[in-house]
C-alpha cells in the first residue's frame, strides 16, 4: 500500500469476496468461528517494515462475516486503526494466509480504503431488518425468517424467528473485531416480542439464567480461545416483563482481553424456549467511552449500567423499578417492589420462589475492576418472609452459618435456618477446575439477633488472590435461608477498601 495515504488514527478497511480451493480442483469448506486448527478460514493481515526491518504484523484484520458457503462466494472484510508504526512505516503490506495445506484461496473484489469517519459507532449491520435479513443468519438449522409489518415503533420492520425446534434456534452475525479494544465498554440494546406458534403472546420470566420453558431470549457473543468455543450472555431482558408490548434487551459489557483477541465475534440471539417464536427489532451494539457515571435511558429518564470500579454492583438498591443485571441462578422470580413495611414504602428487590437454600440472586460483575492483592467489602440489607400467604416476616439464626464458632454453631436452630449471605462465583477457569466459589459471612456480630421486624445488615471484606484470575467470568450472589423463604433485599455494595494490600 502506498504509505503516503496513512494517517495515525485514520481507518483501513479491507474487504474481499473468497472461495477455497483444494489442489484436487474441488471447493474446500473452512470454518470461521476458528482462530487454531486444521479446518481455519484464510484472512487478511499487515506487515509492516522500517528500515528493512518488519516492525508489525497484525494478524487476522479480516473474518469471514457469514457461514461458509463452499460453492460460493463468501464475504471477507475487517479495519484496524491506523497507529504510529503505520503511519511511520517506509512500506505496508496487506496479505492474506491461515488457509491450511493443498488449499489455496480465490479472491475477487479485494478492495483496501482508507477512511477518516467512525465507521465503529454502530456494530450491527443491517440493525432494523429494512434490508429483510441481509448480513443475519441462522443458529441451529434453516429457520423460516418472516418480516414483520410493525417493529418496535410500530412502522418499520422486523424480523420473526419461527419454526424454531430447539432453544439454541436463532439468528446472529460477525461483528467487526476491529472496532474493539480490551477495556472497551459496549452498550447492546434492542427490542422484541414473543409469541407461540400459534401466534399468541407468551409470558417470559427475565430473571431466569438458564434453559427453561420460561425462559426469556438473551443476546449473547459467541467468540474463540485458542481451540476452544466460549459463549458470553451480554444483553438480558429488562424486568418486569410485559406481555403484549414490545420488551427491551439491555446490556452493558466491558471486552475482556480474550473477547479482544478473539478472531471471531458472532452475536447471537437465542435461548427462548422450543417453539416459541422471537421477534426482534433495533438492535444494537455500541462501543461507549469510559468517564461517564451513567449511559443511556431506557425509554425513561433513568440510566443504567455503566461499569464503576468504585462500586462494582450496578441497579444496587431496586429504586429504578427494574431487575435488569439481576438473574436467578436456578429457578426463582426476582420482583421490584415495595419493601412491605409500612413506614417504608422503599422499592427493593424480592427474590422469590426459592426451592432450595442455594437458590441464588446474582449479577455479573467486571473483572477488570479487581487487581490481584486489593481488598473489598461487600455490603447489603436483607429482609425475609414466608412465599405463602400471609407472607409472614421470617427470622433466621445467624449462628447457623458455616463461618460461625463451632461452640455456636451447635446451637443453631434448624428450622430457622441460615440467614443470607453474600459469594463471589467464579467461572470459565482452568479445565482441571471449571468453577470456583468463595462464600462470605456476615462478619456482623452473629450474638446479634436476626430481627425480622426491619432490614438487618450484612457486611463482610476480602482479599482477591492470584488464581481468582484465572476465570473469565464473575458474579456475586446472595443465597443461604431455608426454601420457600422470600429474601428482599437493597443497598447492595460491593466497593474496595484498598487497591494494592
Amino acid at each position: 500500500i502506498d504509505t503516503r495515504c496513512l494517517k495515525e488514527g485514520e481507518i483501513i478497511v479491507i474487504s474481499a469476496e473468497v472461495k477455497l480451493r483444494h489442489n484436487r480442483q474441488y471447493f474446500a469448506a473452512c470454518d470461521p468461528t476458528l482462530d487454531v486448527g486444521h479446518m481455519i478460514c484464510p484472512s487478511a493481515s499487515i506487515m509492516v517494515k522500517k528500515g528493512g526491518v518488519t516492525t508489525l504484523v497484525d494478524w487476522d484484520v479480516t473474518q469471514i462475516t457469514s457461514q461458509w458457503a463452499v460453492d460460493g462466494w463468501n464475504v471477507m472484510s475487517g479495519r484496524v486503526k491506523i497507529n504510529a508504526a503505520m503511519a511511520d512505516a517506509e512500506s505496508l503490506a496487506v496479505f492474506v494466509a491461515r488457509e491450511r495445506n493443498h488449499v489455496m484461496p480465490v479472491l475477487n473484489n479485494f478492495n483496501v480504503r482508507i477512511t477518516s469517519g467512525n465507521v465503529c459507532d454502530q456494530m450491527v449491520t443491517n440493525r432494523n431488518f429494512d434490508s429483510g435479513w441481509e448480513s443475519w443468519n441462522f443458529m441451529g438449522g434453516v429457520l423460516p425468517l418472516i418480516l414483520d409489518k410493525n417493529g418496535g415503533d410500530g412502522q418499520r420492520k422486523s424480523i420473526k424467528i419461527s419454526n424454531r425446534k430447539k432453544w439454541f434456534h436463532g439468528i446472529g452475525q460477525y461483528l467487526d473485531t476491529g472496532c474493539l479494544t480490551e477495556g472497551d465498554i459496549i452498550l447492546i440494546t434492542g427490542t422484541f416480542r414473543l409469541t407461540t406458534s400459534n401466534g399468541v403472546t407468551f409470558n417470559c420470566n427475565p430473571a431466569i439464567r438458564r434453559v427453561h420453558p420460561d425462559a426469556c431470549p438473551i443476546i449473547g457473543l459467541k467468540y474463540s480461545r485458542g481451540k476452544n468455543i466460549l459463549y458470553t450472555e451480554i444483553a438480558h431482558t429488562v424486568g418486569p416483563y410485559k406481555t403484549d408490548q414490545w420488551n427491551k434487551f439491555y446490556g452493558v459489557f466491558t471486552t475482556t482481553n480474550a473477547v479482544y483477541r478473539a478472531r471471531s465475534l458472532w452475536l447471537y440471539v437465542n435461548r427462548a424456549y422450543a417453539d416459541i417464536d422471537i421477534i426482534i427489532d433495533d438492535l444494537s451494539v455500541t462501543p461507549i467511552t469510559r468517564g461517564s457515571s451513567t449511559i443511556q435511558a431506557m425509554g425513561d429518564d433513568t440510566a443504567f449500567g455503566y461499569p464503576k470500579c468504585d462500586q462494582v454492583i450496578r441497579n444496587n438498591d431496586g429504586s429504578s423499578g427494574k431487575s435488569i443485571f439481576w438473574l436467578a441462578d436456578e429457578d426463582g422470580i426476582i420482583d421490584v417492589a415495595p419493601l412491605g413495611f409500612k413506614s417504608d414504602k422503599r422499592y427493593v428487590f424480592h427474590h422469590k420462589n426459592r426451592n432450595q437454600w442455594y437458590f441464588s440472586m446474582l449479577q455479573v460483575i467486571d473483572r477488570t475492576c479487581f487487581p490481584v492483592g486489593s481488598k473489598w467489602k461487600a455490603e447489603a440489607s436483607f429482609y425475609l418472609y414466608g412465599d405463602v400467604k400471609p407472607y409472614d416476616a421470617w427470622e433466621c439464626d445467624k449462628r447457623c452459618n458455616n463461618e460461625t464458632p463451632a461452640e455456636a454453631r451447635a446451637k443453631c436452630n434448624k428450622p430457622s435456618g441460615s440467614c443470607p449471605w453474600m459469594a463471589i462465583h467464579f467461572e470459565d477457569g482452568p479445565k482441571e477446575k471449571p468453577r470456583k466459589y468463595v462464600h462470605l459471612a456476615n462478619r456482623i456480630d452473629y450474638t446479634i439477633p436476626w430481627d425480622k421486624s426491619q432490614l438487618n445488615k450484612f457486611e463482610q471484606e476480602f482479599i482477591i488472590t492470584k488464581d481468582m484470575m484465572e476465570y473469565e467470568k464473575w458474579s456475586v450472589a446472595i443465597l443461604g435461608p431455608n426454601a420457600h423463604i422470600n429474601i428482599a433485599m437493597t443497598d447492595l455494595s460491593l466497593r474496595p477498601i484498598t487497591h494494592v494490600v
